[in-house]
């Protein structure tokens, strides 16, 4: 009816690339909130108290 998929599988893309950057900002760069985690520099049951 609209002439094919490509225009959601672009915006579902989109989407993805969006959640992914998002996700990296918030958990894995430097100074967030598992970063010192991840690298074994703070102890992860002290961080959650």
């Amino acid at each position: 009816m609209t002439g094919g998929p490509e225009a959601a599988l672009w915006a579902f893309l989109i989407f993805y690339v969006t959640c992914l950057a998002i996700t990296w900002a918030v958990y894995t760069r430097k100074g967030a909130l598992l970063y010192d985690i991840e690298r074994g520099r703070v102890n992860p049951t002290a961080a959650t108290a």
